[in-house]
């Protein structure tokens, strides 16, 4: 799987949430790798100049890249210098291919107690804290409401940035015969070695194509194909959930109910109400 940023685009995006927000905003790939950084707040251009604090940061942000990778969702934290910071994941399909991060900022509480910690933690590097101290009380405050209200924004804005399609992916055409085929023989065993016979493919490569490029296993690839188009025809259709069960290859009604809720956050019963 190739994944696609149009760095103008996001660029532009981006510009325009920093004017809005007075916060630097980052975006970042599925492995973590910056696509666009804003400028650094001084803060942090100062802090981070040497190789070693430099690492820390970047550790900071892959230890919240994996905690959004894990929740699935907006993340909020202090970084290791004792800074805010929010990430939200750009998801398509439950997959994340992206983040996006605003940071850095502080609370509402008094600048002198929130200095206290991240002067004891640059003196625990041994580095002079003082010459950092002017930036740091630069930084934006936001009071709770505001972070709340940025963050709602933030997941909005990942959402935006797949719609609108600033991000693509593009998969591999054994992917795409090998996905047609699932979708295709639905109702069917689909086992793997019947779909590495007829797709003329090694089960190992069958196993390594899945995961890489969508990054589950087939079992699991194939469930959520399976719920998809459950969900699709509970939507369109006058079947009864039994019915599409059956038709999407799951015959055990209550394993149905459970896989389904699991995936969509509804019982399909719940869905085809909301739905309609």
């Amino acid at each position: 799987m190739q994944i696609l940023f149009d760095e103008k685009l996001i660029e532009n995006l981006v510009t325009q949430f920093n004017i809005v927000s007075k916060v630097q905003t980052s975006v970042f790939d599925y492995n973590g790798q910056a696509i666009l950084n804003s400028e650094k707040c001084c803060f942090c251009g100062d802090f981070s100049c040497s190789s070693e604090v430099f690492s820390l940061c970047g550790a900071s942000n892959t230890a919240a890249f994996e905690m959004v990778k894990r929740e699935q969702k907006l993340y909020i934290y202090r970084c290791h210098a004792g800074l805010m910071e929010m990430v939200s994941p750009i998801i398509h399909e439950k997959t994340i291919i992206g983040y996006l991060m605003i940071g850095q900022f502080l609370s509402k509480d008094s600048y002198d107690e929130q200095w206290k910690t991240t002067e004891a933690y640059i003196s625990s590097l041994e580095i002079n804290p003082q010459p950092l101290k002017e930036s740091f009380y630069q930084l934006t405050q936001l009071a709770t409401e505001e972070v709340v209200a940025w963050a709602e924004i933030l997941s909005a804005y990942a959402s935006y940035i797949w719609l609108k399609e600033y991000v693509s992916i593009k998969f591999d055409e054994e992917f795409d015969k090998i996905s047609q085929y699932i979708s295709a023989n639905l109702a069917d065993d689909l086992i793997s070695d019947q779909i590495a016979k007829d797709l003329k493919i090694s089960r190992n490569s069958l196993f390594r194509i899945i995961k890489h490029n969508s990054g589950q296993t087939l079992s699991n690839f194939i469930t959520e194909k399976r719920i998809l188009a459950a969900k699709k025809m509970l939507k369109e259709t006058n079947q009864s959930i039994n019915a599409i069960a059956e038709a999407v290859g799951i015959e055990d009604y209550n394993y149905f109910t459970k896989v389904f809720k699991k995936i969509i956050g509804k019982t399909p019963s719940q869905y085809r109400k909301s739905s309609n």
